[in-house]
């Protein structure tokens, strides 16, 4: 009778050892090149600290930050390990908060895989921008608080926030599904054409203006004509 336990002998983890370090190996260059992409672009802002928020710069850096990944051949975990990378940097071009949240979007958007999570709660930094653009047919799952922007301009996705998030989330907003278990910050949904906001706790201020959609904050209907005392006293309650 063959020994069923034969495979477990020590030399078969001899074996199995160099594969894995292999694939870590492997994976670290992924990392490195995605750092190093980002890092090429974002110099190029190290003289804009400020990085202004506008629309139309925005869809610029996001556009160029697509092209620059279609060489990669990553995945989730090579996303998550660029996040540690990046929350763990004392260089000043990857300090810079505004187009770091545009990058991991990118990579998030045209990932191979139809469902993401990302465990924020394991970093101390918070990213802004997450959900950028989600496309249809594209779940991401995020654990833990969010910073602006979250969801902005999302595009038929099912962006899921299990923790709060900051301003502007939703804005601009196309289609699809943003739901946070936490509270949000101001104006949310504000510009938002299609697509549902959930907010399951408080609201700050409701996004004005707002040209379709449907807002819920404490599962309770926010109209678009609300005025401003209004949007206010919602997000209080």
């Amino acid at each position: 009778m063959s020994n069923p336990f034969e495979d477990f002998h020590p030399d078969f983890y001899q074996t199995k050892k160099p594969a894995a370090e292999r694939i870590q190996k492997a994976q670290d260059q992924v990392v490195g090149q995605l750092v190093d992409g980002y890092l090429n672009f974002v110099t190029a802002e190290i003289e804009n600290l400020a990085w202004m928020v506008e629309h139309e710069h925005v869809v610029s850096v996001y556009s160029q930050f697509v092209e620059s990944i279609k060489k990669y051949n990553y995945t989730t975990y090579d996303i998550e390990a660029f996040c540690a990378r990046w929350d763990q940097a004392d260089v000043l071009p990857m300090m810079i908060p505004g187009p770091i949240g545009l990058y991991l979007s990118a990579l998030i958007n045209h990932c191979r895989t139809a469902e993401i999570y990302i465990r924020l709660k394991d970093f101390n930094c918070r990213f802004h921008f997450l959900g950028y653009r989600l496309p249809e047919n594209k779940t991401l799952i995020l654990e833990g608080d969010t910073g602006d922007f979250t969801g902005a301009g999302l595009y038929g996705g099912s962006l899921k926030v299990r923790g709060a998030v900051r301003n502007w989330c939703g804005a601009g907003m196309l289609a699809g599904e943003l739901s946070v278990t936490g509270a949000a910050g101001s104006q949310v949904g504000i510009w938002m054409q299609s697509g549902t906001i959930r907010i399951a706790r408080k609201a700050n201020e409701i996004g004005h203006p707002r040209y379709g959609g449907r807002v819920y904050v404490k599962d309770k209907l926010v109209p678009i004509n609300t005025t401003p005392t209004d949007r206010q006293q919602n997000g209080a309650r």
